[in-house]
């Protein structure tokens, strides 16, 4: 199928918060630098950062009917119900408009109507799984799938044989590849020599993290040079605030959220942060230190399965949630402080990046749609 009004058109799908909607902008931002004339459009919830985020990097965005389903029986979970069937005929409509020739998808509840009016209207479909756990969408969606690529090797025993799978690790936007911690300090204002610590919860936020970092820069010593960001997300902002005003301490630079988190991170000399299989992502291709604290609900414990393979190498600290501290954090900053350490971490940051993500998973995607032939230099778009 093409679109009508021009060029093929791919569909992407994902959302909810960053960790899936980061992998399909860079497998779009990937697939527009090698296709020339390639189409481009995203499916996703209204309600969703997906909605704010899409728009932001020029895509079409469509909104459907989604919402996450319950495990439980109530209320909630017939909404969800409903919502997803709604959203079905949503995409059903839109694929006989549009006829893509082919649709991605990165997981999160969204993901599911689209998938499903995708196999009924027979377009292909790629899916990309982030993290060691799969998501339950991306599960039942994947008997069908054209191509699944996975973040991790170890995801490959969730799914059912026959599924063509493909390890690519996963895919990061290419200013990741670029930046520099010197480049990202003169960008944002901050002194060359400066240390600075980063303490994000993600897209959401994480009271446990805000938490941690104001009773740190309580505790710390005012002669400590440092510059403490913390990003307390949009819903916790308010009290994260209240809590900062009375501590009011010139280290602090508070935010609610964060459209230029590359810099960021980049910027920083330890990130401490949840363990989404993106933010492991992010912070191996910039090559930067972490302390993960990883998210305790999470489905199976992954994030700290991806955690502890960054510290494993060598490359983070790790800390449960019940057990993250002030005094943990300060540990942490000694450690990087001694002759050495440092650097050592942030080479072993590194080696786990793996930079051939996107190219890869494009590589599949042109297979399943059979796109057109691709010359050296397209080819190379992502070196």
């Amino acid at each position: 199928m093409t679109d009508p009004a021009g060029g093929p058109l791919v569909l992407f799908t994902g959302g909810g918060t960053s960790g899936h909607i980061t992998p399909a902008l860079a497998i779009a931002e990937e697939l527009v630098a090698r296709v020339p004339g390639v189409r481009v459009n995203f499916v996703g919830s209204a309600a969703g950062l997906e909605a704010d985020l899409v728009p932001r990097a020029g895509y079409p965005f469509h909104a459907i009917s989604a919402r996450p389903f319950r495990r439980r029986l109530s209320r909630a979970l017939l909404l969800a119900v409903r919502d997803f069937f709604a959203g079905r005929r949503q995409c059903l409509a839109l694929l006989d408009r549009l006829r893509p020739a082919a649709v991605v998808a990165t997981g999160g509840y969204v993901s599911a109507p689209l998938l499903a009016a995708a196999r009924r209207r027979g377009v292909p479909y790629l899916i990309h799984e982030q993290n060691a756990l799969p998501g339950r969408a991306n599960l039942v969606m994947a008997r069908r799938a054209a191509a699944l690529c996975l973040g991790y090797e170890a995801a490959r025993e969730h799914f059912p044989a026959g599924v063509p799978v493909t390890v690519t690790g996963n895919p990061v936007p290419a200013l990741y590849r670029e930046l520099t911690r010197e480049a990202a300090r003169r960008r944002l204002g901050y002194r060359p020599g400066e240390r600075i610590i980063l303490v994000t919860g993600g897209s959401l936020g994480a009271r446990t993290l805000n938490r941690v970092a104001l009773d740190w820069l309580e505790s710390a010593a005012p002669a400590r040079d440092v510059r403490l960001v913390l990003v307390s997300g949009r819903s916790l902002a308010a009290e994260t605030r209240e809590r900062a005003e009375r501590i009011a301490d010139p280290r602090l630079e508070l935010h609610d959220f964060l459209y230029d988190m590359p810099w960021y991170q980049a910027a920083a000399d330890l990130i401490v942060c949840r363990a989404g299989a993106l933010t492991c992502a992010e912070i191996a291709a910039l090559g930067r230190v972490a302390l993960f604290v990883p998210y305790p609900h999470a489905t199976g414990d992954h994030q700290a399965h991806n955690a502890r393979v960054a510290a494993t190498a060598g490359a983070a600290f790790f800390a449960r949630d019940d057990e993250a501290s002030a005094a943990g954090l300060e540990a942490a900053l000694e450690s990087l402080e001694k002759p050495g350490v440092k650097a050592a971490m942030e080479a072993c940051s590194r080696t786990l990046a793996r930079p051939g993500a996107r190219r890869d998973i494009v590589d599949r995607l042109l297979a399943v749609w059979k796109g057109p032939e691709l010359s050296g230099n397209t080819r190379d778009a992502e070196h």
